[in-house]
Formats: C-alpha cells, structure tokens, sequence
C-alpha cells in the first residue's frame, strides 16, 4: 500500500514538473510581419490560411503604405526591433544584410523548398552565392509595358498591335497627344514607375547580359556612352511631352498608377506582379481594354530588347531580432510555396515563383496569358543591380531633370558620385 501512495505522489510531482512545459508548448507565439499595404488584401487572407495551419502562431500584421515604408524600415533597422519578417526590395536587403537570419542552413536541410523555385540567386547578397542567403522570394517580377486599347482606338491607333519600334511609339505618343490624352503615365516625386521604366530604355544599349553584370560589378561607369545614351532616350520622353501634366511633382504609387487605371494616359510602365500589374489594370479598365508588352525597342532586331526584364519579387527574411525563427521560417516557407503562391495570385494577380502554382487561377486574362510567354526569356532587372545610393541619385536627378533644374550631365556626376559612393555594395 506504501508502495502505491508513493507512486502516486510521485506521479503526481512529475505532473506538476510538466506543467510548465506543457504551457509552454501550447503557449500561442505571436509573429510580427511587415510588407506594403498595397498588398494588404491578399495577406489577410494568406495569413488567416497559415494560421489554419499553424494554430499556435497568431499573425501580427503591419501593412506600411508605399510612401513612408523605406522610413519605417530604417528606424526599425537602426533599433534593431521590430517586426520578425520583413519584406523590401532587394538593394534594401542588400544593404541591412547584418539584420537577417542567413538562410543557407535551410538551404541545406529543406532543399526541397528552394528546388521548387523558379529562381532564388538574387537572395544571395550580391547575387555572390559563396554569402548569406537573405530571404525567400514568394513572386516573379520583372518590367513590362501597359496600353489602353480604348485610347489606342481613339487615336486611330491598332488596339492589337501595339508600337515595337521606338519610332513607331513615339508617332503613337504624338497620335495620343493630339486626342488630349496623356501618351504616358509618369511619377517625379517618387522612384516608380522610375525603376520599372529606365531600365527598359537602358537595354537598348547593353550589347549582352554580361554588360548588365559589369554595370553591377561597378566597372561600367556612368559616364560610359551606354550609360548616357540610356538616360538620353529615357529623358527625351520628358522632353517630349509625353507625360502628363504636373508628372514632376506627383507620387508614382498610388497618384501615376491612378491615372493611367482612370484612363488618363496611353501607356505605363508597369511590372508583371505584386503591384501595378495586370490584374490591378484589368480591374480599372476592364479586361478587354487592356494589353500588355515588352518596351518598343530603337533597334527592333536588337536580341536584347526581346527579353523580358526580370527578378525575384516580394521577398521576406528573418530579423535576428526575432525571438520565434522557428516559426517565422515556416511562415516564409508557406509563402513560397504553391499554396501560398496561388493566394497571392488569386487576390493580388501576384507572379508565383513556385513552379507548381496553378495557372487557371488567373482564368481568361489575355495578360496573364501574354505575360507567361514573355517570361521563359529573361536577364536580369538592371535596377536591382544598383545600391540604394545609386537608387537615390537616380530619383533624384530624375525630379530634378523634371523642373528643369539640371542637366543629364549634372545627373550623370550624381549617379557616378552614387556609384563611387557604394563600390564595397556591388556585385563581386
């Protein structure tokens, strides 16, 4: 009888032992994450999909507005708290390198979750794939052109089959102008559609992918007459008049993409997923209002100018700060995946860089359709390639260009003092 009491009394102390443990296994973490607002719709639902999944983790979601992102970004950065994932673009990623958990190990231990990638390379810093792996992508991105097929047929213009030529565009954009329209949406006060434009006109003058490389690497300077006759074609579209009135001083997301939704403008320079794509221009306009395109090009049989200008998109790391990476790796892993690439693509028309998505989520759009063919051949998105002192100084000689405050020479020692600035952040 002894011997069973104390059993018991031992049974019970071990249950009293484990209780705290046992709370703290079912103790709900919760994950702070951050990404643009703009994409606010979609991530409630593939936040409430991987909550499903994972019952013990609760979202925390903080949708930051486009505008104040890169200011909330730095002061989290310069604290060293905040949020357990983040999103940005790239060269941010690149430049705050230190405030992420390297993801190599899972490379590793998980590779199949990166084997079902169309590309994650550029998560490496500087694309060097000896560094730290930063993040995971969970889209596909790249630069494309829009067109409103209603404007088009206003102008006397073919709605199915758009400008290829440079100097087919511009007749357009001159057609275009002479309806009162604008011929092309623009933003001065803000780096879009800057970085999703620039780079198409810049292509013109690259003789190779590898040309995009050494740019990257910091051995083409910006003085080069590939550098220059780039920023020349771009700037002669704001010599032109191309844009809409008052372009210089408006905000390119939401203000530029706004006018062009609302029928404003002829032409846009867009991007494929995560914001100002397809599905946002076919729900303004309606879907068969719209089309999609690569840049006319000034040279039509230039190889280079028939490949569609691509990088990894939405893309999102671990803060070293984070005291749940367990759980913040599988949140990020949930968006890369299909599943959570398909969530993307239903309520964002989001580019899922799964290859196992499935395509008929994006129904009939003749877009989407159009924007599959162009992807297979792609390099790299020179943009991506600069430093974010560089970025700077492109906005900013652009806004500056706008008002007519300086010249592309002026622009030029910009970008180059940029460029001179950041060669320990470029490629190796």
């Amino acid at each position: 009888m002894m011997k069973k009491k104390g059993f018991l009394v031992l049974g019970v102390l071990l249950v009293l032992i484990m209780l705290p443990a046992l709370a703290g296994f079912a103790q709900k973490v919760t994950l702070k994450v951050m990404n643009y607002a703009q994409v606010e719709k979609a991530f409630v639902v593939i936040n409430q999909e991987f909550e499903k999944k994972h019952p013990n983790v609760s979202i925390d979601y903080e949708p930051t507005p486009y505008d104040t992102y890169q200011q909330k970004y730095g002061a989290i950065i310069a604290t060293k708290s905040g949020p357990d994932v983040m999103m940005n673009e790239l060269f941010w990623f690149y430049d705050t390198a230190d405030a992420y958990v390297p993801l190599n190990d899972k490379l590793k231990s998980e590779p199949k979750v990166f084997e079902d990638l169309l590309a994650y390379n550029m998560m490496y810093r500087y694309m060097d794939p000896q560094g730290p792996l930063l993040s995971l992508p969970m889209s596909y991105n790249g630069n494309v052109m829009y067109y409103n097929k209603e404007i088009f047929k206003e102008a006397g213009l073919d709605a199915d089959n758009p400008p290829r030529s440079w100097d087919d565009f511009g007749r357009a954009c001159e057609a275009v102008k002479k309806i009162g329209k604008a011929a092309m949406a623009m933003a001065g006060a803000q780096e879009v559609p800057l970085l999703w434009s620039w780079p198409e006109t810049q292509k013109n003058f690259w003789k190779s992918d590898q040309d995009i490389l050494e740019y990257g690497r910091g051995k083409i300077p910006w003085t080069d007459p590939r550098m220059q006759s780039g920023l020349k074609l771009f700037a002669s579209m704001a010599d032109k008049g191309w844009f809409q009135e008052g372009w210089q001083s408006i905000q390119g997301i939401p203000d530029a993409l706004d006018f062009f939704s609302s029928g404003g403008a002829a032409f846009i320079g867009g991007i494929i997923s995560d914001v100002a794509n397809w599905k946002q221009f076919e729900g303004a306009l309606g879907q068969d209002k719209v089309g999609v395109m690569l840049w006319p090009a000034v040279n039509p049989g230039n190889p280079m100018m028939k490949k569609f200008s691509g990088f990894q998109g939405f893309q999102h790391g671990i803060a070293k700060w984070s005291k749940h990476q367990k759980e913040a790796w599988e949140y990020i892993k949930f968006l890369a995946s299909a599943e959570g690439g398909n969530l993307f693509l239903k309520h964002a028309g989001g580019q899922p860089i799964n290859k196992k998505f499935d395509r008929s989520i994006a129904g009939t759009s003749p877009n989407f359709a159009k924007i599959q063919q162009l992807i297979p051949n792609n390099l790299v998105q020179v943009v991506l390639l600069m430093s974010s002192r560089e970025i700077d100084a492109l906005a900013r000689g652009w806004a500056q260009y706008g008002t007519g405050d300086i010249t592309i020479e002026e622009w030029t020692k910009m970008l180059q003092d940029g460029l001179d600035q950041s060669r320990d952040k470029k490629l190796k």
